[in-house]
């Protein structure tokens, strides 16, 4: 998932992500429309910054100045903040879908259902507590 989350936002110029897709908006839009649409991209993007730092320090990467709890602890990164980064997204796509594409989006959220048993069997496990890296991830 923090992949994922993480390639959305991925500054690079070669791959599909939010930065890409924004700047294929037309030139001739409503400036209000486009606030609304910075406005969200920021909000994603702060959420981002805190990912970017797990995914590159310990998911895609391993650094050598900080151990797992130390990357999680300069995140800062919660389960409600990745909730709400994809929520944000849903309804960014959504907004942009509808008002340049003349079209909706609907999202299949069944693999949402599996993250929260996922999350939940986490939580209830003995070694959950003394994982503080993981702990302070999943709280």
């Amino acid at each position: 998932l923090v992949t994922i989350l993480y390639a959305v936002f991925e500054k690079r110029k070669d791959t599909v992500n939010f930065w890409n897709l924004r700047k294929t908006l037309p030139s001739n839009v409503d400036p209000m429309v486009l606030k609304e649409i910075d406005e969200k991209l920021s909000s994603i993007q702060l959420i981002w910054k805190r990912i970017s730092i797990i995914r590159n320090e310990v998911v895609g990467h391993q650094t050598l100045s900080r151990d797992r709890e130390e990357s999680n602890d300069a995140a800062g990164l919660r389960l409600k903040d990745l909730q709400s980064m994809i929520l944000l997204c849903q309804e960014l796509l959504k907004m942009i879908a509808q008002k340049f594409h003349d079209t909706s989006i609907v999202f299949n959220l069944k693999g949402a259902e599996s993250f929260e048993k996922l999350v939940t069997d986490l939580r209830a496990s003995p070694t959950f507590e003394h994982d503080v890296a993981l702990a302070s991830t999943f709280r």
